[in-house]
């Protein structure tokens, strides 16, 4: 089939104008028609995709009366150019892409091409070109609005004999009124011919756009996100990543790539990718709260997309549209979890979800897990740099919400797979790997290829001033009287944590409980004189020591901490001492959480302090080489687990996190 890939010409103002006159009048032109005739006038290069927001303001620019530039024009053109298959392929593959993909793009062009011209062509009520008709059998007349001629019969009579002379004027036609382009209905219109070479009719274009879509869609030879991405250089690995999860694994994966190599970045890929293939209209990411803002601006930044998140206003106006208009949604994952907005999450039909930092969902008998696990969803993306923290089953748990059954029951793993005198030591390992290759990614520093600086990690041990011991030894005393009382030893194991960390951290504690008079009264007195006690200490060798780090090293710094209070202290330790630094924490508001990094970032601030919940966590992307503890520090951990738990052996894992990251 011959085709034309030319350029568009012609089209001037003058004829804007004058098609959006006629179609104020009497509404001709389809909200698509309308979005063609904006991307002709706009200049754009193939690889510039027009918003509908901009051809809005071109059409206003050219001619379109104010009155009808209201979102109802958006709302038009958003259902012509996104409803019909074979509307998306001309949409994708014309308008942005600049380089030769096959039968798509020509078609697409041709498509383009002609619809403007013939769009022309029909309200300037100019003739089209003439063409042979084709030998048809009769057809029955057709209804028209000019007034139909008297139906000859045989005469019955004799008629008298009409005069001589020329015969009567017919009189014209009456004008026929131009149809309409209707380019989100291909398979209806009659404008559509080749330009080139013997004419093709319309249903065929139609045809072979629909074809290419369901023959092309998924095979992803060709990855259309790369041209799409801005301010970033995708890698080879991530690449690979985003062609195997897009072709092998159809869209349902567990990325687990080493801390720093760029789980964002694949996903976002996999992301556009869905989006420009037209598969992908509804997007949820479910990510930790302080990374609400940061994957707003990711996706801005390298995808261009405007994602709304649960810091909009629009979330509480009406909770419900929220979660079920298209676009992409960027929500914080404990509050989709919330009794209030996991039923209106979980009610809507989701194209892809993405949960980053995917370990927070790895436990079955939590919420976070139970929110995903109850997701409608095509495709499923989870990233995480810690499938595994204290137990093989944390695994299975992630698995399993990417495809159910890949390791059978709970029993089945656990029989084929788990050694019960280690809970993070697999059997059968060949099995295994076999079995998370069908469903898992994992790029290590080593096998990427990358020229990574090396990162060094030490260990900074800081003795105890001797008051910070004596408050220490009294909370372990505490913890050793009162260890058969289930409720005393969950107080004692907060308290134990806290003195690990700092004198800050158990004032802080000791304050919230104090709070409570639903304890014992013998426990309130105890922790009463407790407070007596950490109420005296108001030093921390600890502080002192990353005064030191910070003076000894020009280059800013990074603490992590699970205890807000020990956070609160650091950062006063650091402003008496002259360094500046920006605390990023869960109680902050979006502002006030952008204002911290951009602080960081700009440097304006030396040190950042993050707050987090849990061992072993740690935010991506953010290595921490160096670790302040104190000998306290290990002991509180391994008795508070005990504590908690004294009939079975501590779950809690005290290996240091991947890459080198440590908590303090």
């Amino acid at each position: 089939m011959q085709v034309s890939t030319a350029p568009i010409t012609g089209i001037t103002a003058s004829d804007v104008r004058g098609l959006l006159a006629a179609s104020a009048r009497g509404g001709l032109l389809s909200g698509a028609d309308l979005f063609t005739l904006a991307f002709a006038l706009s200049g754009r290069s193939h690889r510039q995709p027009l918003t509908l927001d901009e051809a809005r303001d071109l059409l206003l620019a050219n001619g379109l009366p104010q009155a009808l530039a209201g979102d109802e024009l958006i709302e038009r053109m958003r259902e012509s150019t996104s409803a019909d298959p074979a509307f998306l392929v001309y949409n994708t593959t014309t308008f942005c892409l600049d380089r030769k993909v096959g039968l798509s793009r020509r078609l697409g062009q041709l498509v383009l091409r002609h619809d403007v011209q013939q769009l022309l062509r029909a309200h300037r009520a100019e003739p089209p070109p003439l063409e042979r008709p084709a030998a048809r059998p009769p057809a029955r007349a057709r209804r028209t609005d000019a007034p139909a001629a008297p139906t000859r019969r045989p005469p019955t009579a004799p008629t008298p004999e009409r005069p001589s002379g020329p015969a009567p004027p017919v009189p014209p036609p009456p004008p026929r009124k131009p149809a309409p382009l209707l380019i989100s209905g291909l398979d209806r219109s009659e404008l559509l011919r080749k330009l080139q070479g013997p004419p093709s009719s319309l249903a065929a274009v139609s045809h072979a756009l629909r074809a290419h879509l369901l023959a092309s869609a998924e095979q992803f030879e060709e990855l259309l996100a790369l041209a799409a991405l801005a301010g970033v250089e995708p890698h080879r690995y991530q690449i690979e990543t985003a062609r195997r999860v897009l072709r092998v694994f159809r869209g349902r994966a567990l990325l687990a790539d080493e801390v720093g190599l760029g789980k964002t970045v694949e996903a976002l890929m996999i992301l556009r990718e869905y989006q420009l293939r037209g598969m992908v209209r509804r997007a949820l990411v479910l990510v930790p709260p302080a990374l609400v803002g940061q994957w707003t601006g990711e996706l801005a930044e390298k995808a261009g997309i405007a994602a709304r998140t649960t810091d909009d206003a629009a979330r509480t106006a009406d909770p419900d549209a929220f979660w079920r208009d298209e676009g992409v949604v960027v929500a914080s994952l404990a509050l989709a979890r919330s009794s209030k907005h996991a039923p209106l999450v979980q009610a809507a039909s989701w194209d892809l979800v993405i949960v980053d930092e995917a370990h927070h969902v790895k436990s079955r008998t939590t919420a976070s897990f139970k929110l995903v696990d109850g997701l409608h969803s095509r495709f499923l993306l989870m990233l995480t740099a810690t499938p595994i923290e204290t137990d093989l089953e944390e695994l299975y748990n992630l698995v399993t919400l990417l495809k159910p059954g890949q390791f059978a029951t709970p029993a089945a793993f656990r029989a084929q797979f788990v050694d019960p005198k280690d809970p993070l030591s697999p059997k059968n390992r060949e099995r295994l790997r076999a079995l998370l290759a069908e469903v898992m990614v994992r790029n290590t520093r080593a096998d990427s290829g990358l020229a990574l600086p090396p990162r060094y990690v030490s260990t900074v041990i800081v003795d105890p001033l001797p008051e910070e011991r004596a408050l220490y030894e009294r909370v372990l005393e505490l913890v050793r009287a009162r260890g058969a009382d289930a409720g005393a030893r969950l107080v004692a194991s907060t308290l134990l944590r806290g003195a690990g960390s700092s004198p800050a951290a158990v004032r802080g504690s000791l304050e919230r409980m104090s709070a409570s008079d639903r304890r014992a009264p013998a426990l309130r007195a105890a922790l009463a004189e407790l407070a007596t006690l950490a109420a005296s200490v108001r030093a921390s060798r600890k502080g002192g020591a990353l005064v030191d780090l910070a003076r000894a090293h020009d280059e800013q710094i990074l603490v992590f901490t699970r205890f807000r209070d020990t956070l609160s202290d650091i950062e006063a330790v650091l402003r008496d001492a002259g360094v500046a630094s920006a605390a990023f924490h869960g109680g902050l508001s979006a502002a006030d959480k952008r204002a911290a990094l951009s602080a960081f970032r700009e440097g304006r601030a030396r040190a950042r302090l993050h707050r987090r919940r849990r061992r072993g966590a740690q935010p991506p992307s953010l290595p921490c080489p160096r670790e302040l503890r104190s000998p306290l520090q290990s002991h509180a951990h391994r008795a508070a687990d005990r504590a908690a738990a004294p009939d079975g052996p501590a779950r809690g894992s005290s290996r240091p996190c991947p890459g080198g990251s440590r908590r303090r």
